[in-house]
């Protein structure tokens, strides 16, 4: 028996199964993550210098609501867009009282999931919550919840998605694109996030390092702005240098994380 079948069998013993990356499939889905100008120049929400800022699209008009789930430490990106006289919607099930009591803004302490209990709740029934069906337009969603962000985009309905003019989600884990079923995964996400929005920014999170897949350095959480279809402007590859200079490190006391020139170029 070869060398090699000798390990996968000595691996497959223990319950831990090596997998073989699809280059071609992986090469693929990179090709279809690709930043766009849409149009618009980009603007830093969330002010000064500390975590918790995003850039977005400067189409803010027309936008009244935003839906935040997953808090964190700080509300600083929530605490400009009121500025802006853009009310926000906080979920969060995991924080303590202590913490939910200095919470000045819309909360429920419940996490965003696909099913619904007393700790749950799914995002068209929040929605649903909040707002009237008439109001439910034009809304942003700024989402950051750890790796739940696939189920839930998978579950929502493509008809309750469109009612965002804007998305700000953080995406975790890219080192499972090396699997089958990881690669599968984030190509259905992305796939039916793509038939209504572009890509206008990415943000790698320099919290976490790069996963090496053919070659190509990829940033392990990366922080993605889309916008809607229907609010492009022009659609054309991007002529500025990433980063983009309104961009700041998650982690001050980590190095800066560069972004492949395989989004962009």
């Amino acid at each position: 028996m070869k060398i090699k079948n000798i390990i996968k069998s000595i691996f497959s013993y223990f319950g831990i199964f090596l997998f073989r990356a699809d280059k071609i499939k992986i090469k693929n889905f990179l090709n279809k993550i690709y930043i766009y100008d849409t149009g618009y120049n980009l603007i830093k929400i969330g002010e000064g210098d500390q975590d918790g800022s995003y850039l977005i699209p400067s189409a803010l008009k027309d936008i009244k609501y935003c839906f935040s789930p997953g808090v964190g430490e700080t509300v600083n990106f929530e605490n400009h867009l009121k500025k802006k006289n853009i009310k926000s919607f906080l979920a969060d099930g995991t924080l303590f009282k202590n913490k939910i009591k200095k919470i000045d803004y819309d909360f429920i302490n419940k996490n965003i999931n696909t099913y619904y209990d007393k700790k749950n709740i799914k995002l068209e029934q929040w929605i649903n919550l909040k707002l009237k069906k008439k109001e439910q337009k034009n809304l942003l969603l700024q989402m950051d919840i750890e790796g739940n962000e696939y189920s839930i985009i998978l579950d929502v309905s493509r008809d309750v998605l469109k009612k965002f003019k804007i998305l700000i989600i953080e995406f975790h884990d890219f080192y499972n694109l090396g699997s089958p079923a990881g690669l599968q995964l984030y190509t259905d996400v992305f796939m039916k996030l793509l038939q209504d929005f572009y890509i206008c920014h990415i943000h790698p999170n320099n919290c976490c390092g790069y996963v090496n897949l053919n070659k190509i350095s990829i940033p392990q959480v990366m922080e993605f702005t889309f916008i809607n279809k229907k609010n492009v402007r022009k659609l054309n590859k991007i002529k500025y240098k990433l980063p983009h200079r309104l961009d700041i490190k998650n982690s001050k006391n980590s190095p800066n994380l560069e972004l492949p020139e395989q989004f962009y170029r």
